[in-house]
């Protein structure tokens, strides 16, 4: 079933290997360097800050913003989000299922707790399309894939946090516990919207199709980082739920 996931994203590379070795590396320096580690955190802080302030002196980037004063902006993907390189999910109006495909190297995945966690800040954040990137922290790394991690628990601006980060491959991400595959009756049975969406995923096959699910242990580890990533045109004779339980055709 791994291999229906392999188009999400770019093998490894030794440019990978080499990122990860400074990493690691990093990591090792903070650790013993309480000092160093505070002056990372503040000038990070500092570099974000440029976007709250007015131009010339910052860019007024409204991302970099929401990052800075909103929590939901700094976690990942909540525990039974789905993710694919092509993902049928809800329209935020609950009538229809969209379809999106993205291009190699680039996820979709959709957060179905995102409102319930965050209310109005988490309305219209639930979908997402860009590089996947993870945080496997070393203190929860060795638990089990069904301990739930606190939404809470990252810090970016950590440096121990954020020198911790990858660009996991699938199989890397399911080692670690983060994600699990699941079928769409069983991603969506979870987020109790099965009995709504049933008829549309039985008539078109689509049931039993592999997903990767955010573990309780990889609840706001995994992000979906927007990169402006293409996405691949629509077939054409796309079926789409609609509200009357029918298909309409592109």
């Amino acid at each position: 079933m791994i291999e229906s996931f392999q188009e999400g994203r770019d093998d490894n590379t030794e440019e990978d290997k080499q990122v990860r070795l400074r990493c690691k590396e990093a990591i090792s320096y903070y650790k013993g360097h309480k000092l160093q580690r505070a002056i990372f955190r503040a000038l990070l802080k500092l570099e974000s800050y440029r976007g709250l302030l007015p131009p010339p002196l910052g860019e007024r980037d409204p991302e970099v913003r929401r990052f800075m004063l909103e929590r939901e902006a700094r976690t990942g993907l909540l525990e039974g989000s789905i993710l694919a390189n092509e993902l049928y999910f809800p329209r935020e109006d609950g009538t229809s299922i969209e379809h999106r495909v993205a291009v190699a190297g680039r996820w979709v995945a959709y957060d179905f707790n995102r409102p319930k966690e965050f209310g109005r800040k988490g309305q219209g954040k639930q979908f997402r399309q860009g590089k996947l990137i993870a945080f496997p922290l070393e203190d929860i790394i060795h638990k089990d894939k069904e301990d739930y991690t606190p939404t809470n628990k990252l810090n970016i601006i950590d440096p121990l946090h954020f020198f911790q980060f990858e660009a996991p491959s699938i199989e890397e991400l399911l080692k670690y516990g983060l994600a699990e595959e699941a079928t769409y009756q069983q991603a969506y049975e979870e987020a109790g919207l099965w009995e709504q969406t049933k008829d549309f995923f039985m008539s078109a096959g689509l049931a039993d199709r592999p997903v990767l699910k955010i573990t309780p242990k990889g609840n706001g580890l995994v992000l979906i980082v927007d990169d402006t990533g293409e996405t691949k045109p629509e077939p054409k004779g796309l079926r789409q739920f609609k509200p009357a339980f029918g298909f309409q055709y592109a």
